[in-house]
Parts: C-alpha cells; structure tokens; sequence
C-alpha cells in the first residue's frame, strides 16, 4: 500500500476554488483539482498548492529555489510543482500560468 497524501487545506482550498469561478473542480489523487478540457491544471495536497507547469518551465523553478516537484505516492509527477502556498496572492500567477498552459495543450 502506498503512503497516505496529505490532507488537503480546507483554507486553501476555499480560496482557490473562490478565485476561478466556473471551472470545473474534482477529485485528483483524493484532493481538490481542478480542470480544463478535461486535463487537470492545479491541485491542493496538504497545505501546497500544486500546478502543471510543463519540464522546462518547473525544472526552472525549482532549480531556483522558488518551488518543489509535486510527489504523489512516492512518484514525481513531471512538469508539475508544489509551493507552499502561504500567500496565494503571490503564487496566485503560478496558477494562471497552469491554467493557459494547459488550455494550450
């Protein structure tokens, strides 16, 4: 059996799911994600919030130091990352980002 996720921030997620309105929000891994055309963009694990950035684009930042791979059961998930998510308003970007790259995609 694989090692348990983090319970999702119910704070965290809250203030996600009030700031896009109208996007299609399910479980992913048991958390709260959320979608566009079907592909998911961001997720709350624990208190982070996780979104797909693509290789180049999160390799870059977590080389810098500004973020974490997103590691689901022992797996690293390739191009997501995780930040702490401490102040959504300057991760807030991070998260737009996710979302046109994936609508992109």
């Amino acid at each position: 059996m694989g090692e348990a996720l983090p319970v999702p921030s119910a704070v965290l997620t809250e203030a996600v799911a009030t700031r896009l309105p109208g996007v299609a929000h399910r479980p992913m891994f048991g958390c709260p994600g959320w979608f566009v055309g079907g592909k998911a963009f961001a997720v709350v694990m624990g208190d982070g919030l996780c979104v797909k950035l693509g290789r180049a684009r999160a390799s870059s930042l977590v080389d810098a130091g500004d973020a974490f791979p997103m590691v689901v059961m022992g797996r690293t998930m390739g191009g997501w990352i995780t930040v702490a998510a401490d102040d959504l308003d300057e991760d807030w970007p991070l998260v737009l980002e996710a979302k046109a790259f994936v609508e992109e995609g």
